[in-house]
C-alpha cells in the first residue's frame, strides 16, 4: 500500500513543483504562526459547505463577484464553520449531517488500522496582509473520491515499521492532529461497493501536522513548512492492526 501511494505521489511532483512557497513567506514566531493558522482555519470553514450527495467540501460562490451570474442558489447551505468543533489542541472537525455513522470507534492508533477514502485537495497556508488573516491553497493533492477506492490506512495516519525508509521515525510520516480528529468519528460501516459519501472533515493546523520539520510531504513534493491540512474523508471500517 505504502509503495503504491508513494508512486502516486511522485507523479504529482511535476504538476505541483510550484507549491514550495518558502521564498515568499516571511518567517514569523511560532506563537504568531499558531494564531495566524487558527484565524485562517476559521476563514476557510466559513467559505465551504458539504455537498449533500458526496459529502465533499464545496466553496460558496462569492455573491460580491461581478463575474459570476445568479449565485443565490447556494445561500441556503450551512457553512461548515456553523457545525464544526474545535478541540483544545486547535484541531477542528466537522461531521456531515447527511451521513449516518455506524458502530466502530477509533480508540488506539497504535493497535487499530482504518479503511478510509479521503481527499486532501485543500492544503492551505495562512497569510496575513495589513492585519487581515486569510488563506491560500498550496496544491491540489490526491483524492480517492472519483475512483471510489478505499484503502487501509495511509502513511499520514499510520506507518508500519517495515514501510519506514532511511531510518525515518513515525513523526516523519504520521500527522498527530489527524489521528486525534479521526477519534471523533465512528465508521460508516458501508462496503467497498458503495460510492464514497464523505462523513466529514478534520482540519489540522500546522503545529499538529508537520510544523517546520522536514517530513514525508516536504521531501516528496517540496511542500512548504507550516502547511494546514484539511482531510475530507469517509472511514468505512476499523480492525485490529495486523
Amino acid at each position: 500500500m505504502f509503495k503504491n501511494l508513494t508512486l502516486v505521489i511522485l507523479t504529482f511532483v511535476f504538476l505541483f513543483s510550484s507549491c514550495n512557497n518558502d521564498d515568499d513567506v516571511k518567517e514569523i514566531s511560532i506563537d504568531a504562526q499558531n494564531t495566524q493558522d487558527d484565524d485562517a482555519i476559521v476563514a476557510l470553514l466559513k467559505d465551504y459547505y458539504f455537498n449533500s450527495q458526496t459529502g465533499k467540501m464545496i466553496k460558496f460562490v462569492n455573491d460580491d463577484d461581478s463575474t459570476t451570474h445568479d449565485d443565490e442558489w447556494d445561500d441556503a447551505f450551512t457553512p461548515i464553520y456553523n457545525i464544526a468543533t474545535k478541540l483544545p489542541s486547535g484541531v477542528w472537525y466537522a461531521k456531515n449531517p447527511t451521513v449516518t455513522e455506524g458502530t466502530k470507534t477509533l480508540t488506539n492508533v497504535d493497535t487499530q488500522e482504518i479503511l478510509v477514502s479521503y481527499d486532501l485537495n485543500y492544503c492551505i497556508s495562512s497569510v496575513n496582509s495589513e492585519g487581515i488573516t486569510t488563506y491560500k491553497p498550496m496544491f491540489a493533492f490526491i483524492t480517492t473520491l472519483n475512483s471510489g477506492v478505499a484503502t487501509w490506512n495511509n502513511p499520514f495516519y499510520l506507518i508500519k515499521e517495515d514501510d519506514m525508509a532511511d531510518g525515518r521515525t513515525q513523526d516523519y510520516y504520521e500527522i498527530e492532529g489527524l489521528q486525534e480528529g479521526l477519534k471523533q468519528f465512528k465508521t460508516t460501516d458501508r462496503t467497498l461497493a458503495d460510492s464514497p459519501n464523505y462523513q466529514g472533515i478534520v482540519v489540522v493546523p500546522s503545529r499538529w501536522a508537520f510544523a517546520r520539520d522536514v517530513n514525508y510531504l516536504s521531501t516528496s513534493l517540496g511542500l512548504s513548512s507550516n502547511a494546514i491540512m484539511i482531510f475530507n474523508f469517509e472511514m468505512l471500517d476499523i480492525r485490529t492492526l495486523q
